[in-house]
């Protein structure tokens, strides 16, 4: 198999989801855009919409040792958000499938 077609992030369901979570260092980032968030957003998540031209730029200011979750509102954004995160150098990376949809609906 070739190497470049390995993901370098992986997908978790609501369950793995909430077992990261109570992780303190974990962090979850939010990578839907402004008007999205009024339907409400994950607690202790930080705000860096993926389709805006500066997202690289700001996930250049985190710590690239860490370990971070991404979420959009069905999991599509979030993993294009996970292969920039992996192109600039973070090792760590997780997907939160079904996205803010099925957190919301998990709750």
């Amino acid at each position: 198999m070739f190497s470049f077609f390995k993901k370098k992030y992986q997908s978790i369901n609501i369950k793995e989801f909430e077992e990261l979570q109570n992780d303190k260092d974990i962090s979850v980032i939010d990578v839907r855009n402004t008007g999205e968030l009024s339907s409400g957003v994950i607690p202790k998540s930080i705000h860096i919409n993926v389709m805006e031209s500066s997202f690289t730029s700001k996930i250049k200011k985190l710590d690239p040792s860490k370990t971070y979750v991404m979420y959009c509102r069905s999991g599509l954004r979030s993993a294009r958000a996970c292969q920039i995160m992996a192109k600039n150098e973070f090792k760590d990376l997780y997907n939160l499938k079904g996205g803010f949809i099925a957190w919301d609906k998990a709750r």
